[in-house]
């Protein structure tokens, strides 16, 4: 009988104090992994929006450099003394160092040159 009333008193104290310990301990846990998933996805949202504005910012700026680089070598491609050269008799050593162009001409297209490069930098 002895053994009767304890194994009745330790499946009591089991369900009775076990039981919800367990059960608050599993609510916990998912209230925690639930805020933790929340916090989570936010900050992931919040990196991505960032990432985004800055990514684009990154492409705008690339982009313009390369716009004025465009611009900037069409302009030297594009003046009359670069334009009136005869490149298939031109000795490219003697055009490599600016001396197949004229002076005015190889004076701008060096101030062009010079900008670019002071731009693009």
């Amino acid at each position: 009988m002895l053994r009767l009333n304890f194994a009745k008193h330790f499946i009591a104290v089991i369900c009775l104090g076990v039981v919800p310990i367990l059960a608050a301990g599993g609510g916990l846990v998912l209230l925690i992994n639930q805020h933790y998933q929340s916090g989570h996805q936010a900050n992931l949202k919040t990196y991505r929006a960032s990432s985004e504005a800055q990514l684009v910012e990154t492409v705008d700026t690339v982009e313009g450099v390369f716009e004025t680089i465009y611009r900037d070598l069409r302009m030297i491609a594009r003046l009359p003394g670069v334009r009136s050269l005869d490149l298939g008799t031109a000795d490219s050593i003697e055009f490599r160092n600016g001396k197949g162009l004229e002076e005015n001409t190889r004076h701008t297209a060096q101030e062009v040159y010079s900008g670019l490069a002071t731009g693009v930098a």
